[in-house]
């Protein structure tokens, strides 16, 4: 995908980096000669080659694994190959936008007013609530192919803890909780499931900002990005949230987890829509 300054969130980023930013767009279509309409699924993979957390630096702990921030990418980029090998009746699309959130005499500061692609202007309080961004941009762009569903993939929220081998999952829409759970044991890999968007009550108001649409902060950590991202849709559709961040735990290593885990989890929920 050709980048230009719709893409707000992307540069905003990635403006420290001495590299480009860039979006990379794979596009499975399968053969098949049934009647039956085949739907189309847009997946949208955290790719963030490493974060400094900008402005707002991590710190010397803080790097622990740093350079799997990219695992929502790498886990999304393996669907189509999947598709393809067993010729799944589904139209996938996936979306992984490429950044460094770095810092430098260019970095974003933090209080920035940013302008995304499709209009929503962000107060960017904290820099190292970068994820989020990106991943709100490509669910813009997203929505104007008009997807059947949208899976968003990303290392986003605080896991410390919780447990090295563990998804923290949300949806939105009809039947997504029932897909999800089918997947889970399917696939036999571990997930927590949010509560139902609709249930953080008030929590969606402390998004918005007082001198822009929203605000990306750290408040309400640990579900902030399932909230902030659910601003984003315009129109009503199935939406999987998929955090991997467990992966960033010292031990993930044992369990198996890397820049590839949850594809399996995600696998079996694109193929009930087959």
């Amino acid at each position: 995908i050709v980048l230009n300054e719709d893409f707000g969130y992307l540069f905003a980023v990635n403006a420290g980096s001495k590299n480009e930013p860039c979006i990379l767009k794979q596009r499975y279509v399968p053969k098949t000669t049934r009647q039956r309409r085949v739907k189309k699924i847009i997946l949208i993979g955290k790719g963030v080659l490493f974060d400094t957390g900008g402005h707002d630096l991590k710190g010397a702990d803080g790097y622990n694994n740093m350079h799997y921030d990219m695992a929502g990418a790498a886990t999304v980029c393996a669907i189509p190959f999947l598709a393809q090998k067993f010729n799944l009746p589904v139209e996938i699309v996936t979306l992984t936008p490429i950044v460094e959130n770095m810092i430098g005499k260019n970095a974003t500061l933090p209080g920035s007013i940013i302008q995304a692609y499709g209009g929503m202007t962000v107060n960017v309080v904290n820099t190292d609530s970068e994820g989020r961004l990106i991943l709100a941009e490509m669910i813009a762009y997203a929505e104007k192919n008009n997807p059947d569903a949208v899976i968003t993939v990303g290392t986003l929220g605080d896991m410390t803890d919780f447990a090295p081998d563990m998804l923290k999952v949300g949806t939105y829409g009809k039947g997504t909780v029932r897909k999800t759970l089918r997947a889970r044991k399917l696939s036999a890999e571990k997930m927590l499931l949010l509560p139902p968007i609709e249930d953080f009550n008030n929590v969606d108001e402390e998004h918005i900002g007082t001198h822009s649409d929203i605000v990306n902060d750290m408040r309400q950590y640990h579900s902030a990005p399932f909230v902030f991202l659910f601003n984003f849709f315009k129109t009503e559709m199935p939406w999987f949230f998929i955090d991997n961040s467990a992966l960033f735990e010292n031990d993930a290593h044992d369990y198996g987890a890397g820049p590839g885990f949850g594809v399996k989890f995600i696998w079996e929920i694109v193929r009930q829509y087959a």
